[in-house]
């Protein structure tokens, strides 16, 4: 669709295309598909007796077929973009209360860890940058004296560079000056590499999330109980994320400074996410009565 379209995000949408859209639109025609085709598409979706899909994969699914219809409408294949025009309504919630680790769980985790899994679960859980956004981090793009980490690219499944998720992705986090001390010990201990990646593995060869999850992740949480039986982790690394983000509405820090700090393009995207983490305590009640105090005076 777009030449600037990451291999992941291409890659998941040929997997919606060959999966949730030509098995139930492929045989019409662009020019006769209409705004009541594409409701009843996402309806069938939603309630397939057979194979429910949730809410995510169905909001992926519509947002695959109108990028698509739209690039085509750019091309002048054809005038309109109906997807766009229908604003499907989706069933199901937009978000739900993510499950993330308890506190004496991370801190297990963090006493448990060493080298690369030291470095990458204490960075996610004090700053809340992603896993590419970690396995991207050049040390050039680390100031240890100004206590600041500068997200400027991502490394994607393929080991290649990749900008930021979004233009809201590339921003600098300040850390914690326990970060920043092990950091420099890192620098250090880290394997050689030809690379200035901060991660790599034990070869010295940049870092991705399949090589993570299957030799440091894993075996992590199955060593501190964090598995099932069957050893598949109850919490994924991106939970740690979730973690930093909790933490930081818990140190009370203001919604668009949250925003900004996790790379979130909008604010409605923090609170969608983590709006039900913030407490305004009896706010709520006072800015009622001083209204009413205003009104009534």
């Amino acid at each position: 669709i777009d030449k600037d379209m990451s291999k992941n995000t291409l890659l998941r949408y040929n997997s919606l295309v060959r999966t949730h859209i030509v098995p139930f639109l492929g045989h019409i025609k662009l020019s006769q598909l209409t705004a009541p085709m594409i409701q009843e598409w996402v309806k069938h979706l939603a309630y397939d007796d057979q194979r429910p899909r949730g809410y995510q994969l169905v909001a992926s699914s519509v947002t695959a077929l109108s990028g698509m219809i739209g690039h085509i409408q750019r091309i002048g294949g054809i005038g309109h973009n109906v997807v766009r025009e229908a604003k499907p309504r989706i069933p199901g919630k937009r978000s739900e209360p993510v499950t993330i680790p308890t506190k004496a769980q991370v801190r297990e985790m963090f006493q448990s860890s060493k080298g690369v899994a030291r470095v990458m679960i204490h960075t996610a859980a004090l700053t809340g940058m992603r896993a590419g956004e970690i396995f991207g981090l050049t040390w050039g793009n680390v100031d240890l004296d100004a206590k600041v980490i500068r997200v400027r690219q991502q490394l994607d499944r393929w080991n290649e560079i990749q900008a930021p998720k979004s233009k809201a992705g590339i921003r600098d986090i300040p850390i914690a000056p326990q970060l920043v001390e092990m950091l420099r010990r890192w620098r250090l201990e880290r394997p050689p590499s030809s690379t200035d990646f901060v991660v790599v593995n034990r070869q010295g060869a940049p870092m991705n999330l399949n090589n993570f999850h299957m030799h440091y992740w894993r075996v992590l949480v199955k060593s501190v109980g964090m598995a099932t039986e069957t050893g598949r982790p109850l919490f994924h690394f991106h939970s740690l994320r979730h973690v930093a983000a909790s933490l930081f509405i818990e140190q009370g820090l203001q919604p668009k400074r949250i925003q900004q700090i996790m790379g979130h393009a909008s604010i409605t995207m923090t609170f969608d996410r983590y709006g039900h983490l913030f407490d305004d305590g009896d706010q709520g009640h006072q800015a009622a009565a001083a209204i009413a105090n205003e009104l009534f005076a």
